[in-house]
């Protein structure tokens, strides 16, 4: 039960229930992934699965009560695909479907008593799975505790029968159990039951094992029906129906007689669900007698078995009735097929009358369907999903939120899941998916710098190609194997995306617009332009010209991770003076006036893959690169100081450029670059621009955003819509999920955490109460952020005004180095007061001095120990004042967040300052915390000294319970098999085609080099070809052939691509001998761009 939702949603569907053990959380709306693509888990407000509300007095409907276990509630199909739910249909009955998954019929009869027993009722459906003959005799089922991920005991009420008697024990229910060893074995169902553990695991060998795979495929049918011979003729699964003196059938039996009884004078039908051993295997049914024994036409207690009907059907089709991975549950046909049944045998009794059959007349037109497109980043670094309809963002997330591994690059599973929850839509309500690159291209520049660089490049090639042999070729047909999904793919331009996510959310009608990261296919860098519902791209600068690569290099080089630690280097640069500037100009890059570049690359390594860096730019810089955690030094301040000062001025230079090609008096901005808030406030201050806009989730995660918007506007031609109050269509970027009070009631019940329910109206007061006693608050409210930046719904707050805040809130809770510098978020009304900056920053994207009237005197000196220097206050709001007396700005409005702009109001009522401290609610190396889990799990590892979910408060002082460990997502390290032979392959192929064909990059790349710039004119293509990807790049049996026909088709280089071909032919022949799976190569690189 619980353990099958591990990694299937990413809410709490379950919660403590004291007088029935477990049951659903109430007022929920979860989309659940599984084999078919997913499906919806909704609940009412008295934790039942349905869409109405359960009430006592009937109307003039006809009303059956449902009660049973998973099959019943449904797992695996969605309300309203259940046979329940087809049953009222059928009757136009109302249906109040009390299943409960896990349940046994105990549990069921208890439910009864506790929430059904003075409701009103034509008819009651009791399905008794046969199953829980063994489940009424436990106290406890073996699962997985869904907030520690850990074994644990689920446990329940139970009944013995003493004395001619039933009497209730384990009641009220204890909480959830993870003590092992005081636990009585013979009271547990056990996940894999006693005594057959070896015919388990033999199964699960035979269902798993690699080198069996040929043998499951070639004979998948006549072992099938091996299995069922073998089954039907030697094995029952629940032998205490034959025998009447078990304590399984005692307990069964005066159970169903009591419940049954207290159901009367109301008609009352046992249905006997049959489980997969029955229906097609054909295992002896001999539960059918046990049942059979409470049929009474006079009592109106009918017993309905369905097997015979099921068993009717031919064996290819009894095993559609259920799930292919998920036996145990019935499928949308199972339910189809349970539900004919039951109306069959209800209108043969004549149980419910039969409802007069309506002819439906449609009036009028149909009314137009909305257009839904997913936008998908995914595979480098960061991956995301984005739902538009009709052009209004819906919903937007990072994969990170979900599976906890920072800047997670896998295919963004539970991202798209929430974003289809979120509107309440399926997968196959989809007009397209849009996917954010083209491989192509990026396959071309990989090849191309693999090929220059060999023989350096072999490590590098072993590391990025078997990601590609995997799934990286065939991302279409992975597409559609994890979302069951049928519809059409698109693709994008990298930078195309980026430009469509900086321009279509914005405030302007018209504007220029400047694209910067690492790169993207060949872009580095683009020039474009935006005009209502139309983008174009003017100018490109290709890699390996990279100012993104160059700033990262650095990164690597003053010992902080790439791709996640360039905004810290960001951070230590007003430490040190740009010494190195000059350097850096003369020696690294040859910089134009129109801010284009062109990069030495006698002083890197990344080209080959090897690293960023390598031993001529060590002695440039007197010496190797800091190793990670040691001590920063002078000459890591000055390096930093210096490679911000020079990117600095490359972007003021190219904006300036921008400027002269599109005349716009608007700037919009993305790419990972556009993140360095410093160098956006330079630009600001330039005043080359009336207004500038940047996307909040300038790095591929907004590029999931950008390529559905560029779909639906430039593609399908919809029209734009721009607000009329100025403002972006971005939602202040909350867009990802939130928890209804219910929701996070039944997580903190569940978890016996104790808190405490603040009135809505004092919670303000006590936030500002708090922060003026110097309490350190965790703040979880409303829907998630979307990109880097904690914006008040997930953050972690304080007083500025707070000289040790600082260090107490970078050591003692965010556990990262002391230098970093903290945000205010400050009333947008009163950001002149604190700061010079007269215009709005709601996404913490601009750097702003603070007034000069409010700073301090301060000299950092010539120290190297950053703690000396951070000590000293710098300001009246030392804690958010950095040491050069800049601050990265949030300004929050009351219409962005209500909750947080009231919090900082009221700390302003109290103190007279309308700004606190606003840093993102997580610990170094983790996510920004997603779910009240999340928030908890940091929370207690943390000194954080409140946090507040919502209206809930929790206090640690108050804290008793401890966490065992931190939970993670860890990835296996070690070389798979079919990873080895996989590099074993790719080294054959590096050393035939690039060491001894080498010549073929001297023969198609001579490249003529304008002197004058390094922006290339954009290569302007149809938007057909831009969007659609090629017919042999979107089938399950693709020919390598012609499939690299496709590929090698818009390359850059034509002659490039002809060369290329033979070898490309390899690489597919080599793929389609491995089946496509997203199982290698997963975890991001610390130490080199993630870009192959």
């Amino acid at each position: 039960m619980f353990e099958e939702l591990l990694n299937k949603t990413y809410r709490q569907i379950f919660s403590y229930n004291e007088n029935i053990g477990h049951q659903f959380v109430p007022n929920l709306n979860a989309r659940i992934i599984n084999e078919k693509g997913g499906y919806y888990v909704r609940t009412n407000s008295s934790g039942f699965r349905s869409d109405i509300e359960f009430k006592k007095e009937k109307n003039n409907k006809p009303r059956i009560l449902f009660f049973g276990d998973s099959n019943t509630a449904a797992d695996g199909v969605s309300n309203g695909e259940r046979f329940s739910d087809l049953v009222g249909e059928n009757f136009k009955a109302d249906v109040y479907n009390y299943g409960l998954s896990g349940s046994g019929t105990d549990q069921q009869y208890l439910i009864w008593k506790e929430y059904a027993r003075d409701i009103k009722a034509d008819l009651i459906v009791l399905g008794i799975l046969v199953e829980n003959i063994e489940r009424n005799k436990v106290a406890l089922r073996e699962s997985i505790n869904s907030f520690t991920k850990e074994r644990s005991f689920i446990p329940k009420p139970y009944f013995d029968y003493e004395d001619n008697k039933l009497i209730l024990k384990n009641y009220p229910v204890p909480r959830i159990s993870d003590n092992f060893s005081a636990i009585n074995k013979d009271m547990v169902q056990w996940a894999v039951p006693k005594g057959r553990e070896f015919i388990y695991n033999l199964v699960k060998l035979w269902r798993t094992n690699k080198l069996l795979k040929p043998l499951r495929k070639n004979f998948e049918k006549p072992l099938k029906k091996l299995r069922s011979y073998l089954i039907s003729a030697f094995y029952q699964p629940y032998p205490d129906y034959k025998n009447p003196s078990t304590r399984g059938y005692i307990l069964m039996k005066e159970i169903l007689k009591k419940f049954t009884e207290s159901l009367a004078p109301t008609p009352v039908i046992i249905l006997p669900i049959p489980t997969y051993h029955y229906y097609v295997d054909g295992a002896k049914p001999i539960y059918n007698k046990f049942f059979n024994n409470f049929h009474n036409n006079k009592k109106n207690l009918f017993v309905f078995d369905p097997l015979k009907d099921l068993k009717s059907l031919d064996f290819n089709t009894r095993q559609t009735l259920s799930f292919k991975y998920d036996k145990g549950h019935f499928s949308q046909f199972g339910h189809k097929k349970i539900s004919e049944f039951l109306i069959k045998q209800i209108n043969k009794y004549k149980i419910l009358p039969s409802p007069e059959k309506k002819v439906n007349v449609e009036i009028g037109n149909k009314i137009n369907k909305s257009v839904y497109v997913l936008g998908i980043s995914a595979f480098y670094h960061d991956s995301a999903a984005t739902l538009i309809k009709d052009g209004k963002i819906i919903a937007s997330a990072q994969e990170e939120r979900f599976s906890r591994t920072k800047n997670d690059r896998r295919f963004p599973i539970s991202a798209i899941n929430y974003c289809l929850e979120r509107e309440g839509i399926q997968q196959t309500n989809l007009n397209a998916i849009v996917y954010y690159d083209n491989t192509s291209l990026t396959l071309e520049r990989i090849l191309w710098g693999f090929l220059r660089t060999a023989p350096n490049s072999e490590k590098g090639w072993l590391r990025a190609m078997p990601s590609w042999i995997k799934y990286k070729f065939f991302l279409p047909q992975l597409i559609r194997k994890k979302l069951n999904y049928d519809g059409q793919i698109f693709q994008n331009l990298h930078h195309r995306s980026h430009a469509a996510s900086a321009f279509f959310p914005s405030p302007y009608k018209k504007s220029a617009i400047l694209t910067v990261d690492g790169v993207g296919e060949w872009a580095t860098a683009s020039i474009g332009m935006g005009e209502d519902n139309n983008i174009k791209i003017l100018k490109e600068m290709n890699y390996p010209n990279s100012l993104g690569l160059l700033y990262s290099a650095f990164t690597q080089f003053t010992g902080f991770k790439v791709n996640s630690g360039e905004y810290k280097m960001m951070g230590l640069a007003p430490y040190g003076k740009p010494i190195y500037a000059d350097v850096i100009l003369e020696k690294l890059i040859n910089l134009k006036d129109d801010g284009s570049i062109e990069i030495n690359q006698n002083y890197f390594s990344y080209l080959d893959a090897s690293a960023m860096t390598n031993k001529k730019f060590s002695d440039l810089f007197g010496g190797h690169s800091r190793i990670p955690e040691t001590r920063i030094t002078h000459r890591e301040m000055n390096l930093a100081s210096s490679i911000q000062k020079v990117t600095e001025k490359i972007i003021i230079q190219m904006a300036k450029y921008a400027k002269k090609l599109t005349q716009a008096e608007n700037l919009c901005m993305s790419g990972g670059v556009a993140l360095n808030c410093v160098a956006n406030g330079r630009l600001l201050k330039e005043n080359l621009f009336k207004d500038i806009w940047i996307q909040p989730a300038a790095g591929d995660a907004g590029s999931s955003l950008g390529c559905a918007l560029d779909f639906y506007h430039s593609y399908l031609k919809n029209p734009r819509h721009i607000n009329s109050d100025g403002k972006s269509l971005q939602l202040g970027s909350y867009l990802g999920p939130e928890w209804n009070m219910d929701e996070i009631k039944s997580f903190l019940d569940t978890e016996n955490i104790e808190h405490d329910l603040v009135e809505s109206s004092k919670r303000s007061y006590l936030i500002a109460k708090y922060l003026n006693e110097g309490k350190v608050i965790g703040h979880f409210s409303g829907r998630s952020e979307f990109g880097p930046r904690a914006l008040g719904a997930r953050s972690i707050i304080g007083d500025p005004r707070n000289k040790e805040m600082q260090t107490t809130i970078n050591l003692k809770i965010k556990n990262r180095e002391s230098f970093r510098p903290f945000a205010p978020t400050v009333l947008v009304e009163k950001v002149s007061e604190y700061f010079e900056l007269n215009k709005k920053s709601p996404y913490m994207m601009l750097v702003a001095p603070v007034l000069e009237k409010r700073r301090l005197p301060f000299n950092k000196g010539n120290k190297e120990n950053m703690l000396e220097i951070i000590r000293q206050p710098r300001s009246d709001i030392p804690a958010v004042t950095h040491i050069d007396y800049s601050a990265r700005i949030q300004t929050i409005e009351k219409n962005d967040h209500k909750k947080f702009y009231n919090a900082i109001k009221a700390f302003e009522d109290l103190t007279g300052y309308g700004v606190i401290i606003n840093t993102s609610f997580n610990v170094r190396g983790e996510p920004i915390v997603n779910s009240p889990m999340d928030a908890y799990s940091c929370f207690m590892k943390t000194e954080m000294d409140i946090l507040l979910i919502e209206d809930f408060v929790i206090i640690k002082k108050n804290q008793k319970k401890k966490l065992k460990k931190n939970i993670e997502n860890l990835n296996n390290s070690n070389l798979s098999k079919e990873e080895k032979l996989i590099k074993q392959k790719l080294k054959k192929l590096y050393k035939d085609y690039f060491l001894n064909g080498s010549q073929i990059i001297n023969r198609t790349f001579n490249d003529k080099i304008n002197k004058q710039s390094f922006w290339s004119n954009f290569d302007k293509k149809d938007l057909r070809n831009v969007f659609i990807i090629e017919k042999d790049l979107d089938i399950t049996d693709p020919n390598p052939q012609k499939m690299s026909k496709s590929i090698i088709k818009n390359w850059k280089n034509n002659s490039f691509g002809k060369a290329a071909q033979p070898f490309v032919v390899h690489l597919l022949s080599l793929a389609k001998k491995f089946p496509i799976e997203e199982n290698i190569n997963t975890e991001v690189s610390e130490t080199i761009y993630e870009m192959f």
